[in-house]
């Protein structure tokens, strides 16, 4: 379970547009007494050409956060407040960004994922010359951090802009689906977007969470 709904919104933010997602991974350092070891709130991967193809509805994917011509391997950092990426996913002693892309299946090549994780360590995002593949962070929150603009491949969403896109999806046609299996939270969330702006619904999400 997410540690808090704007995780949990991010998420179904991610699948909504054909990202395979892990919430809450743990990275794990190789030694109990050497630097390393972290968690992600969100690993994302997405392959080319996902589309949800369905006759009836048009399902809108977000053309700002996905690429279309290459697959696209994510680490997600969620806060309440401003944007923000956690010092252990920056350090590059710590090898967090590396553990990370090999445990989503990223490439045999042990030098191209130590490739990839330098780039993503000085700017935020790496692109493979070789294949069209893509590796970087993203960051969800209230407002874009301007420190966070000395990575400028970090692509930083506000988490008004996910409720906008998911209250549209959750708008679009999907009212007689079955929804007793999804967690009790987007459960909620999908039946106040029926009524509710989006200015409530992120009143909703940055609500304590009762237990």
């Amino acid at each position: 379970m997410a540690a808090n709904r704007f995780e949990t919104l991010a998420t179904w933010y991610l699948r909504f547009n054909g990202y395979f997602t892990t919430a809450n991974f743990t990275v794990h350092p190789d030694y109990r007494k050497r630097p390393g070891g972290t968690d992600a709130d969100i690993l994302a991967v997405r392959f080319p050409y996902s589309t949800e193809f369905q006759r009836r509805f048009n399902f809108e994917r977000d053309r700002q956060l996905i690429s279309e011509d290459r697959v696209d391997f994510v680490i997600c950092e969620v806060k309440s407040g401003r944007c923000c990426l956690n010092d252990s996913w920056r350090d590059p002693e710590r090898q967090n960004v590396e553990y990370a892309i090999r445990w989503m299946g990223f490439d045999e090549d042990d030098n191209l994922v130590r490739e990839a994780a330098a780039e993503v360590y000085r700017c935020g995002c790496w692109y493979m010359r070789q294949k069209p593949v893509r590796v970087r962070f993203v960051c969800f929150g209230a407002d874009p951090n301007p420190s966070l603009q000395e990575l400028p491949g970090i692509q930083q969403i506000r988490h008004d802009w996910v409720i906008a896109y998911l209250k549209a999806r959750f708008s679009t046609g999907c009212e007689q689906i079955t929804r007793e299996n999804w967690d009790p939270d987007i459960q909620e969330f999908a039946a106040l977007c029926r009524t509710q702006p989006v200015a409530s619904l992120l009143a909703w999400a940055g609500a304590p969470v009762k237990d």
